[in-house]
């Protein structure tokens, strides 16, 4: 529900309160008036000036006290939804933070074997012989580089563009920034 939709509702449902709680007090008021308090000969003068003056300060002190009842309503709905945008935004600098600690971690374990499968490829591409041994070489070599170029764009990421993979997601590396 967005925040339209929900001032619309409370609007409405508020204004049903307060017909309730206001117009039928104001009903008995007006009842008791006219029928138990008042006789029909004292509806001239004076007496009628006050009760229309009861009336009006009862309208009035409905209307303020309405107004200032929406005022505080808002006031609690805007409340919220600051609220929920920022743990909105908690949540995702929080998940931003455990992809870059897991971005770190894997780099360092895997940056590690990579460096010595990478140095004894170069050890054997000195050392080989035939020509399709040092081509073989050349692309565990060039796929350890590879490997080293994703680590690197992982650990620069600061706003990671996800796509589908399957039934999961996945960071798209390449369109990160």
């Amino acid at each position: 529900m967005d925040i339209k939709n929900l001032e619309r509702n409370v609007w409405r449902n508020f204004n049903n309160a307060i017909t309730l709680m206001c117009i039928i007090p104001f009903l008995a008021f007006l009842y008791l008036v006219t029928e138990k308090i008042v006789s029909p000969a004292m509806f001239g003068g004076e007496v009628t000036n006050v009760m229309l003056m009861v009336i009006a300060v009862f309208m009035a002190g409905i209307l303020a006290g309405r107004q200032l009842i929406w005022k505080l309503i808002n006031e609690i709905i805007e409340a919220n939804w600051k609220i929920i945008k920022a743990q909105e935004e908690l949540v995702s600098e929080k998940r931003l933070s455990a992809i870059s600690q897991t971005v770190v971690t894997l780099s360092h374990e895997i940056n590690n074997p990579l460096l010595v499968v990478s140095g004894n490829v170069e050890l054997l591409q000195e050392k080989a012989e035939q020509e399709t041994l040092r081509a073989k070489l050349s692309v565990i070599k060039e796929n350890c580089e590879k490997i080293k170029h994703v680590l690197v764009k992982m650990t620069e990421l600061t706003n990671p563009a996800v796509v589908p993979y399957g039934n999961l997601e996945m960071i798209d590396v390449e369109e990160s920034e």
